[in-house]
């Protein structure tokens, strides 16, 4: 990735999201958006990935990106807008188009993280009525490249926390985009 820039790669990210096309149609009425919704798009999956940024961040270094400055509060309601599926779709695309660039590696790996949401929903549990707190799963393949000091993320997967972390594995790999590989994972994969 030497060739690349910061600026680079948040284009890479733009130009697949611009063939994905909006995420959300653009309301006619009211103040017209700064940007297009398949630009917050990118800029928000770019800001994500590389650096892990809140919507804060985002603010701060928006004119470096788009020229011009975004309210994080604008950030937080475009992400609400925009479906899951087209963020999984731009990171995988995004990885496999990086995956190319760096020297081939059929070592992938795959695990999962569970997600805490600070929302939650009242329940009975054997009898007793108390606050569950809402969870989901992310789940990942990547591709690992030593030599490059690099991991790709190459599939990605939102389930509920109810959902085995193998079966996830199993439902990334039916696409038959990832083959002949050596996959690691840990032992919540035996299957």
């Amino acid at each position: 990735l030497q060739k690349f820039s910061a600026s680079k790669l948040y284009k890479l990210v733009l130009s697949f999201a611009e063939k994905q096309g909006n995420p959300y149609p653009v309301k006619k009425k009211g103040r017209k958006p700064k940007l297009q919704p398949y630009e917050y798009a990118a800029y928000m999956a770019y800001m994500m990935l590389i650096k892990g940024a809140p919507f804060r961040t985002m603010e701060f270094e928006s004119e470096l990106y788009t020229d011009k400055h975004i309210d994080h509060a604008t950030f937080v309601v475009n992400f609400e807008k925009v479906p899951v599926d087209y963020y999984l779709t731009l990171v995988e695309e995004a990885g496999a188009y990086l995956d190319r660039l760096l020297e081939y590696s059929n070592q992938y790996v795959v695990d999962s993280t569970g997600v805490p949401t600070p929302l939650r929903l009242d329940t009975v549990v054997k009898g007793k009525r108390v606050k569950q707190t809402i969870e989901y799963k992310s789940h990942i393949i990547a591709s690992l490249h030593p030599e490059n000091n690099a991991v790709v993320v190459r599939k990605v997967l939102a389930t509920s926390k109810y959902v085995a972390d193998c079966e996830a594995a199993r439902r990334m790999l039916a696409s038959g985009a990832i083959r002949n590989i050596t996959l690691h994972g840990d032992r919540s994969y035996d299957y």
